[in-house]
């Protein structure tokens, strides 16, 4: 306590740096899961093929680690379990039904 009594300044500096550095991170973490699902999904899935209207976040991380007929298996070493959350979440987020149409432009081929 006596430390930040007499350093006021720097205290304050360093809470002012914190809650920046968390607000960037924050950004960050959205603006990549739109990369990841550029790099990862987009090839496949243009104007949302397959993925309109699911609304479960297991079940699109099921898919994304298991893959299917035509959908290769993206392991925890390809991407990360950090990486298919914000990924299920923005799947989630983008192809809602109703509201695709609306959001999916960077998407979608029209």
């Amino acid at each position: 306590m006596k430390w930040i009594a007499k350093n006021k300044r720097i205290a304050l500096l360093a809470v002012a740096v914190s809650i920046t550095l968390m607000s960037f991170v924050e950004f960050a973490s959205a603006a990549s899961s739109e990369d990841l699902f550029r790099g990862k999904c987009l090839g496949c899935h243009l104007n949302g093929k397959k993925l309109t209207g699911i609304t479960n976040r297991l079940i699109i991380i099921n898919k994304i680690r298991s893959g299917g007929a035509d959908m290769p298996k993206f392991l925890a070493n390809t991407i990360s379990d950090d990486d298919a959350n914000r990924l299920a979440d923005f799947i989630i987020s983008t192809f809602r039904v109703g509201q695709m149409n609306g959001f999916c432009r960077p998407f979608c081929l029209n």
